[in-house]
């Protein structure tokens, strides 16, 4: 903006001039400013008027459209002690019989107090098992939900590690030390749940050891098929476990030439870079270590053990003498990596780096391929026959009778088997109570009968036909539980009211903006007004106009019209036609109501309406004794509503879809606007310049007129 002397030699306020000059122009441009103003404030009133609207039409109208989500219904139990019931919107209304037979119970096994000397242990969770009296080693394998999972066992193992192993297996699992005593369970209640804890020679003596050897019937069930097995199965259990051994093994070999590969990829890429970065960090660590001795690595002698015995070393405190340790390791580290680097550019030779890239490239392709292909043939058990002929099998298996280690695993299986015929025989004769005061708690399911049908779950939940059956307690011999299923009445109830709440709260706030007091008069306040007044004042001032924006308004009008239409119409159900008022739902009196409360409706006999708590209750009644009457009227209600709001609220060239105002034609208006007032601004500026270049050219003229006079004044003086 220019800095204007003005009115320096003629004396006058040209700036004062100059505005009062362009006012009228700037009172246009300020109308068009509070047009503009109230047009974005109509907007703001719109589109919150229409996320209401918007909410009504996607949420409460649209269900109730629906019969289905009529379809209420409420169970009861005649004896809430021992099962409870609900029931889902399929349920069949009537009366039915129950009786509670088992409750599911999880698997549950409660080690024996661990005892030393003849008296109460005080192991911790680092004991080791060779405390408890463990001086053998052996396998323990733990089956739940259809797995099985084995791990070894021996007197180097801690209670924690032991804790550890059966929580890995699937199991819930403690060692309580102020009752010294463990603590195992499934993960889930049920028959198929239930856990088995079974083990070799070595594994049954590190079960006693630790008080948790029990028979149940699942693991006698599991010694029993043990005790079966064939030699024949033996090898076979073994050459399988031979065969994933193998193929780990092979795949940690081919990962770790992978591994050397990748690395050699990252050399050759930045090879220049990377043997910089060496060179330094060798430099370094050398200057370092002679910092800290007073002489040069090479200089550094040792004896037979490899000790350093240079004086300078042996003076120093045990604090620098780790400090030249771990710089000499660093050093031994640097040169392994520089000797690697080395192996690489002889690999190379005279060779183009990218083809070598390539080539690598292509080798750790083939090797990852090769992994994957080996992993492909774990998870399966496979027959002896072909473990030793398929191709894809016999590079892994072949010569495995010569190999110790599975003749190793062959013999494991042996002990499992000799360890189970030993149970077996005991339980037999009835000497194997390894551990009699440890206790087990078989899982089980829960079973129930319901109309003489019977039903099982691995928990105690059963869901039949629409209902939800919780069993608490088993019924006894001849007690029977009835259950009742019943239409919600109260819930259809509610449904309606919360319904008809919504609709009344958006019709009010639509009857209130369209019925709000006149704003004549009232017009948004320019920058200079609002300085003449209080923000109380203005608050007051622009609320006054805000609140009237959509009075009698049209659109809003005819909105409200519609809805209203389709509330009272009749809707015919079996050759009957039916509204609200059938269901004694109703508008208050006209005269008698608000003007902001004459859209909305009233429940006849609802407590909590002061208009019509006193009348008969019609709505609970029909919903009771003809509930499909009552549904297919009111949702026929409920699609009339919301059809008409569909169509007022289509998109069409003055407005968006799901839009009930013509928010696209205000759009068009306010850009309108914008531009008109751009307009102004720039004639004003215009008018403003034209004005100072009169005046200033009227101040020149005066300034010349003075230097005359004076110069006239001083020769006649003179």
């Amino acid at each position: 903006m220019p800095i204007r002397l003005s009115g320096l030699i003629s004396g006058l306020d040209t700036d004062a001039i100059v505005q009062e000059l362009v006012a009228a122009y700037s009172t246009k441009k300020d109308n068009y400013v509070k047009q503009k103003t109230k047009l974005e404030w109509t907007q703001d009133a719109w589109k919150s008027l229409n996320t209401k609207t918007y909410s009504f039409y996607t949420g409460t109208l649209s269900n109730m459209r629906f019969s289905t989500n009529y379809n209420k219904k409420t169970a009861s139990s005649s004896n809430t002690s021992k099962a409870t019931v609900t029931a889902a919107t399929g349920a069949v209304n009537g009366m039915q019989k129950l009786k509670v037979n088992k409750l599911a119970t999880t698997g549950y096994l409660t080690g024996a107090e661990l005892q030393k000397d003849g008296k109460k242990a005080n192991y911790t969770g680092s004991s080791k098992l060779s405390d408890l009296g463990l001086n053998t080693s052996g396998n323990i394998t733990v089956s739940v939900d259809g797995t099985e999972h084995t791990f070894s066992v021996s007197g180097d193992m801690t209670i924690n590690q032991m804790v550890s192993q059966l929580k890995t297996a699937g199991l819930n699992a403690s060692f309580d030390e102020t009752n010294q005593r463990f603590f195992i369970s499934s993960k889930n209640s049920g028959a198929d749940y239930d856990f088995a804890l079974t083990g070799d020679a070595g594994g049954i003596e590190a079960m006693k050891a630790m008080g948790i050897y029990t028979v149940s019937d699942k693991e006698l069930e599991q010694y029993k098929m043990m005790a079966n097995y064939s030699d024949d199965q033996i090898v076979n259990f073994a050459l399988n476990d031979y065969l994933t051994y193998q193929i780990n093994q092979k795949n940690t070999e081919l990962n770790t030439k992978i591994t050397a590969l990748n690395q050699e990829i990252s050399y050759l890429q930045d090879k220049d870079s990377i043997r910089e970065k060496l060179n330094k960090n060798i430099d370094e660590n050398d200057k370092a270590i002679q910092e800290k001795l007073g002489i040069d690595r090479s200089q550094i002698t040792r004896d037979q053990d490899g000790n350093i015995t240079n004086q300078e070393y042996q003076s120093l405190s045990q604090e620098d003498k780790k400090a030249v340790d771990d710089l000499l390791k660093k050093a031994d580290e640097y040169e392994a990596q520089q000797k690697k680097y080395d192996e690489y550019d002889a690999n190379l030779g005279a060779g183009d780096v990218n083809d070598r890239i390539a080539s690598l490239k292509e080798e750790v392709n083939n090797n990852t391929e090769l992994v994957a292909n080996n992993r492909n043939l774990l998870g399966k058990t496979y027959t002896t026959d072909e473990l030793t002929t398929n191709q894809d099998l016999i590079s892994f298996t072949q010569g495995y009778a010569d190999s110790d280690y599975y003749k190793n695993l062959k013999s494991k299986y042996e002990g499992i088997r000799d360890a189970a015929k030993q149970v077996v025989a005991d339980m037999t004769d009835g000497s194997a109570d390894g551990a009699s005061s440890a206790v087990r708690i078989a899982g089980q399911d829960s079973e129930i009968t319901l109309n003489g049908a019977t039903f099982t779950s691995n928990t105690n939940n059963f869901s039949i036909n629409g209902l939800t059956i919780t069993a608490l307690a088993v019924t006894g011999a001849d007690e029977e539980i009835t259950i009742t299923t019943e239409t919600d009445v109260d819930g259809i109830y509610n449904m309606v009211k919360d319904f008809l709440k919504s609709y009344n709260d958006l019709m009010k706030e639509m009857q209130t903006l369209y019925n709000a007091d006149s704003s004549k008069g009232y017009e948004p306040l320019t920058d200079e007004e609002k300085e003449a007044m209080s923000d109380d004042e203005i608050e007051k001032w622009e609320k006054k106009i805000k609140d009237s924006l959509l009075r009698r308004d049209d659109t809003l009008s005819g909105i409200m019209s519609s809805m209203q239409t389709a509330m009272l119409k009749g809707y015919e159900v079996d050759g009957t036609t039916y509204t609200l008022s059938s269901f004694g739902i109703a508008t208050g009196s006209y005269l008698s109501t608000a003007v902001e409360d004459r859209g909305s409706f009233h429940i006849d006999g609802d407590p909590d309406d002061s208009v019509s708590s006193g009348n008969d209750d019609k709505l609970r009644k029909a919903i009771a004794t003809d509930p499909e009457t009552f549904v297919s009227a009111f949702s026929q209600i409920a699609n009339g509503v919301y059809n008409e709001l569909t169509k007022k609220m289509s998109a069409t060239s003055l407005r968006s879809a799901f839009t009930i105002y013509n928010d696209k034609y205000m759009k068009s208006q306010q850009s309108e606007l914008e531009n008109t007032i751009e307009e102004w601004e720039e004639r004003i500026t215009e008018y403003e310049e034209r004005y100072y270049k009169q005046f200033s050219a009227m101040e020149s003229a005066l300034s010349q007129l003075n230097s005359q006079s004076s110069y006239l004044s001083g020769i006649l003086g003179g």
